[in-house]
């Protein structure tokens, strides 16, 4: 078999579980077949030098040569390895060694990266014009790796792998040349210095990028005490430094919060300042450089020489003497740019995603190649599932609906407009540009999408994942939900944790990603309240105040409203301020669902994971009080265990999550297969106990994701427990007692049981006053793919085309377009690929 062929084998072979014979050039020790724990090994991939993985489309930026990056699914045990897998066959046949980062990684350490990052410096063709549409080819060319440091420092950006000019390294190399800089409500100035290398910690590092991050708090300048004095400190900076090969231009992604969680006893540095009013946030460079931003906004300010240097406000005043607000536990991001003045054109390009590229569909004779349509190798977002090619659509009008939107979502930000009504009901409040509407848990299915980002990988479009940017920059403007430590890290659970030899407890309640009122275990009742007092006395309160006030978080039961844009952001681009606030989400929903009393006195939250085992235990399975929101904390925790690269940290969260996976395996109706089994008082007015199909769906959904993210090849048991639990569910949700034989869906509410546990087993136990005649075809569509992928039974297929005007599900599907895309992307690249 040729190699190009065994790519196909191999991957197929993979995902069928099978037991294929193949070998690798990338040395391994795992062999094809069941390994001793009875979970599947992973087939090993031969690959020849040349052959080609992928094919990368990108739009040509106006740059005689210019950093191609793409991320791309493949195989187990093709990254990390002895050597870097890829290179980037240039338009003149060339082949560029490149650079190659983890995204996300398989559920098994040991066989490294399932969606890698591949960068390399390439060159226009000069036949071809700026703004052209062309390919370049990823191919297998093993080469060495450049090897991370076991420490990270500025070091690595100045002197690093990563070749740049010697006007950047002088930059980098003094902490005093960039300033970040911002001035409270007496007009004291607070500032960090980003290249001090505080808390440094690597996120790219080779000969064609090197991004550090680094954290530190902004401290006063000048203290002073008293009652007109300094705070201890301002806000939390995370700054995100890229340097890239050949360029004098940093690109500088910077994190504003206020949500320090007051855990550590060594320093004042993470006690809680409550709500901050400020003046203004500016960075200072030296003469002779600028900063750009990404979407400018009403409150850019326009640069002034002071402080030895040149300052851009990028918060400047409001200009009648109030001041602005940041809520406490609340953030804000930029993606900035930090270039020499005669730069400043390449370097906005740079911020405009120049040299993106995405992964096309394309077959090198009978061989397809790695992309995220290819179902051998199926890797796309926590369901890790392959994504519907979207060529029926028209790519030429898709694109253009995606530049479309993306200028009207990019006006409203530089313009500082709303749209009078959702999605955006307000315009810019000072510094915040809030999407959504005020109430964190606005009903309706707007944006509960299974997956974010699917016809922006489909039609290949920048202004697509532009778009999705400037979405969560408007998402993370409302989320009021930070705690950080003094190191920059999400604080955890662990860190809290009360262990009095007998029991362990946590010692308060957490809930929709805000710690409990009457409780002041982070210490934000505490915080100093002069400044805010001099605020309120003197009328300083910024006219937007009661408008954002009113901006509640995004609450668990809808939290995929705000994190669906990141996780796209992460898997299309390797974003790492996207995948850091990922990491922030799931620790958040540890902080609700974990196993521990939240008292010395054994009290425990009933939405809690103890809650649940507690109530499991004492109904096993008849089903229990599960729903969207524990389905939406699973997902982005399955989110977050793919992307880190913290083995103990996995190893930690996985003994969690094994946990969960044993409250669903004993709570689920043995019956029924129903999970759910919940008193929603607005359904039959509280008389029985109840599922909803669209919750059912997204608890499937994030099942599946657990299952293929952090058990899969590694716990047996687990995987076969989360099969089992997935097959019930799945025949449930097609069983007479759920589908309306004589309607196109599963009904959306469904009487599950009696108020006291006693589940209902069949059709005739389910009270027919109960039939609200509701069905639901909206959020179902990826569990019939789910299903019939794990079963075989071309039932669910069947069921699929009951929903559709003819059991023709591929032409349905396609026929409708884009509609409900996001929920039907699994389905529909499953017919597509049968």
């Amino acid at each position: 078999m040729s190699s190009k062929n065994t790519l196909l084998a191999c991957g197929l072979a993979w995902l069928a579980l099978t037991n294929a014979s193949c070998t690798v050039s990338v040395t391994t020790d795992k062999s094809s077949g069941s390994g001793s724990d009875g979970s599947p090994e992973y087939p090993e991939l031969t690959l020849e030098a040349g052959t080609p993985m992928a094919m990368v489309e990108v739009v040509l930026p106006n740059m005689d040569n210019f950093i191609l990056r793409a991320t791309l699914p493949v195989p187990p045990n093709t990254w990390p390895a002895a050597q870097v897998p890829a290179a980037v066959v240039d338009y003149d046949g060339t082949v560029i060694p490149a650079q190659v980062e983890t995204v996300t990684r398989y559920a098994d350490d040991a066989v490294g990266a399932d969606v890698i990052e591949v960068l390399a410096r390439v060159r226009r063709d000069p036949t071809l014009a700026p703004g052209t549409r062309t390919t370049y080819e990823i191919q297998y060319s093993p080469h060495t790796a450049v090897a991370y440091p076991s420490s990270a420092s500025m070091g690595d950006l100045v002197a690093g792998p990563t070749t740049i000019p010697s006007n950047l390294q002088s930059l980098l190399a003094n902490p005093a040349n960039v300033r970040i800089l911002s001035t409270d409500v007496f007009g004291h100035a607070y500032e960090t210095r980003p290249f001090s290398g505080a808390n440094a910690k690597l996120y790219r590092y080779g000969d064609v990028v090197t991004q550090l991050r680094t954290y530190d708090v902004m401290k006063p300048i000048t203290p002073v005490a008293g009652v007109t004095g300094t705070l201890d400190h301002f806000f939390g900076v995370h700054t995100y430094s890229s340097v890239l090969k050949n360029e004098d231009i940093l690109l500088f992604d910077v994190r504003f919060n206020n949500g320090p969680d007051g855990n550590s006893g060594a320093t004042t540095d993470d006690d809680p300042m409550g709500d901050l009013y400020f003046q203004n946030i500016e960075v200072q460079v030296p003469s002779g450089w600028v900063v750009l931003q990404d979407g400018y906004d009403p409150m850019f300010g326009t640069p002034y020489n002071g402080g030895g240097g040149k300052r851009t406000p990028i918060v400047k005043p409001i200009g009648d003497g109030t001041m602005h607000l940041m809520l406490k536990q609340g953030q804000m991001h930029r993606r900035l740019a930090i270039a020499p003045a005669g730069q400043a054109a390449r370097a906005q390009a740079l911020l405009d995603q120049a040299g993106l590229g995405f992964v096309k569909e394309a077959t090198v004779g009978s061989t397809e190649l790695l992309s995220w349509n290819y179902g051998g190798v199926a890797r796309y977002f926590p369901q890790a599932h392959h994504l519907p090619t979207l060529d029926h659509i028209g790519l030429g009008g898709l694109r253009s609906t995606l530049t479309a939107e993306f200028q009207a979502l990019r006006s409203h930000i530089e313009n500082g407009t709303d749209e009078g009504g959702y999605p955006i009901v307000f315009g810019n409040l000072g510094w915040a540009h809030p999407y959504g509407v005020g109430y964190g848990g606005m009903t309706g299915g707007a944006e509960i999408n299974l997956y974010q980002g699917v016809r922006t990988a489909g039609a290949r479009s920048v202004d697509g994942y532009r778009q999705l940017m400037d979405l969560h920059r408007m998402y993370v403007d409302r989320q009021q939900a930070v705690l950080y430590h003094a190191d920059g890290s999400p604080s955890q659970i662990e860190d809290w944790l009360v262990d009095t030899g007998t029991i362990k407890y946590v010692p308060f309640y957490y809930y929709n990603s805000k710690q409990n009122t009457g409780t002041n275990y982070f210490g934000y009742d505490s915080a100093p309240e002069f400044q805010t007092d001099y605020v309120t006395a003197n009328s300083l309160k910024p006219a937007y105040e009661t408008n954002m006030r009113s901006m509640q978080s995004i609450d668990t039961q809808h939290l995929v409203r705000y994190t669906r844009n990141p996780k796209a952001l992460a898997w299309l681009g390797n974003d790492a301020l996207s995948k850091d606030d990922l990491w922030m989400a799931a620790e958040n929903f540890h902080f609700e669902f974990h196993e521990h009393y939240n008292s010395q006195w054994q009290h425990v939250q009933p939405t809690g994971l103890l809650g649940k085992l507690q109530e499991v235990a004492a109904h096993p399975g008849r089903g229990f009080d599960i729903g969207r929101g524990q389905g939406w904390g699973i997902d982005v925790n399955n989110a977050a265990f793919t992307m880190s690269r913290d083995d103990a940290w996995r190893t930690a969260r996985r003994e969690w999550m094994t946990k969960i996976v044993n409250v669903f395996n004993d709570g689920q109706a043995d019956c029924s297969g129903m999970i759910q089994s919940s008193v929603i008082s607005h359904l039959f007015s509280g008389q029985y106990r109840a599922r909803q199909s669209i919750e059912a769906a997204i608890l499937e959904n994030a099942l599946r994701g657990m299952r293929k993210r952090v058990f899969e090849g590694v716990d047996a048991v687990s995987t076969a427990q989360l099969d089992d639990v997935l097959h019930d569910s799945f025949y449930g949700m097609i069983s007479p007692m759920s589908w309306n034989p004589s309607s196109a869906g599963p009904r959306t509410h469904l009487a599950v049981g009696q108020l006291n546990y006693t589940p209902f087993c069949s059709p005739s136990d389910v009270p027919s006053s109960t039939d609200d005649g509701y069905l639901d075809n909206f959020q179902i569509w990826s569990s019939l793919a789910y299903a019939y992928e794990l079963t075989s039974n071309p039932q669910f297929l069947n069921y699929t085309g009951k929903m559709l005007p003819s059991n023709d599900v591929r032409g349905e599907l396609e026929a409708q377009g884009l509609e409900n895309i996001y929920n039907r992307a699994a389905i529909l690249a499953l017919a597509q690929e049968l």
